[in-house]
């Protein structure tokens, strides 16, 4: 299984570039590791595209777990009876998992064309949003005020 930590894309300062430094250091691919992208929408949108070429709706499941999303597909069952002479496209089921950054959630995904798309959206409550606090000047003769010599 693969899984990828977003954190660093979710996080407060993501960048794009940050996409290419977590997962550039991933390895080569390996069967049941559909491709995808990540792509950013606005500042706190993203779409994660995965290839799912051949399965059905039904056939794939998407689930958040803890900090993690999990999309997966299982195959239909194939048919025995077929003598295959060469096999060139995946028969398996595909598996890939990514890391969630904090206040990150699924809102939706969409099939289309073979390509699965995830939305997602980072929500910070805002009792954990900054806030910038405005400063107010002392008036003369109120307390705190000092006095001009």
């Amino acid at each position: 299984m693969f899984a990828y930590n977003l954190s660093p894309v979710f996080g407060r300062a993501a960048s794009v570039d940050k996409i290419f430094d977590v997962l550039g250091n991933t390895g080569s691919e390996s069967a049941g590791a559909p491709a995808y992208d990540i792509v950013k929408l606005a500042e706190d949108e993203f779409r994660i595209t995965v290839a799912v070429p051949g399965f059905k709706q039904s056939q794939i499941n998407i689930e958040t777990r803890a900090d993690s999303l999990v999309v997966e597909a299982t195959p239909a069952s194939s048919d025995e009876s077929i003598s295959y002479i060469h096999r060139g496209r995946p028969s398996g089921g595909l598996r890939r998992a990514f890391q969630l950054g904090e206040h990150v959630s699924v809102v939706g995904a969409r099939l289309e064309d073979g390509l699965l798309h995830v939305e997602m959206k980072r929500e910070v409550p805002p009792a954990l949003a900054s806030r910038k606090i405005e400063i107010q000047s002392a008036q003369a003769g109120e307390p705190g005020a000092r006095e001009a010599a």
